[in-house]
C-alpha cells in the first residue's frame, strides 16, 4: 500500500506558495498617430511600419519584465488606456497585437476626425502619470514613451507633462 501511495505522488492540493519580489510599474506609452505608418523599416522581402517594430520590441521588453507591472496607453489625438498596470503579460501582449494607427478617412477619403491623425504627446504623458499614481505597492514607477514624433496636439504641453512626471 506504502509503495502503491509512493508511486501515486500524493500532492498537498491547499500549499500555497509565496514569492517576494521588487517589482516595479512601468507604463508603456505607444504613439499610433498617422506618421507610425511610414514604411521605414521595410525590407526587399516585407513592408513593416514603424508601429510594426515598435510592437515587435515592446513585446520582447515585456516578456523580459516577467515580475512587473506594466500597463499600456496608446495615443495619437487623443491618449486611451488600452490595459492597466498588470502582471498578465500575455493579456497585454493580446491587446498590443490589436494596436493600428486610427482610421481618418472614411469610405470616400474625407477626413472623419483628422484630430487623430496628430500627436498629442503631452496629454498621453499625463495619463501615464494618473495611472501610475494609483498603485502605492512599488517604490519604482516608470513611463515608457514610443514615438516618432513631435507633439502637434493636446491641452498639455509635453514640457508640463514631463514635470508632471518628475514630480
Amino acid at each position: 500500500v506504502l509503495l502503491i501511495a509512493a508511486l501515486a505522488r500524493p500532492q498537498n492540493v491547499r500549499r500555497r506558495v509565496t514569492r517576494t519580489t521588487e517589482s516595479i510599474a512601468i507604463q508603456m506609452v505607444v504613439d499610433v498617430s498617422g506618421s507610425m505608418e511610414a514604411l521605414d523599416f521595410s525590407t526587399e522581402n516585407q513592408l513593416r511600419t514603424r508601429l510594426d517594430v515598435v510592437k515587435e520590441l515592446f513585446a520582447r521588453f515585456v516578456r523580459q519584465r516577467s515580475d512587473d507591472l506594466i500597463g499600456l496607453i496608446s495615443f495619437a489625438g487623443y491618449p486611451a488606456t488600452r490595459a492597466p498596470l498588470t502582471t498578465d503579460h500575455s493579456a497585454l501582449l493580446q491587446i498590443l497585437e490589436t494596436l493600428e494607427t486610427p482610421h481618418v478617412l472614411d469610405a470616400n477619403g474625407q477626413p472623419t476626425n483628422p484630430e487623430e491623425a496628430l500627436t498629442a504627446i503631452g496629454d498621453a504623458l499625463a495619463v501615464a502619470c494618473a495611472r501610475l499614481q494609483t498603485v502605492p505597492e512599488v517604490k519604482t514607477r516608470i513611463i515608457l514613451l514610443l514615438s516618432d514624433g513631435e507633439s502637434n496636439f493636446g491641452i498639455i504641453r509635453p514640457e508640463t507633462a514631463a514635470q508632471l512626471a518628475r514630480r
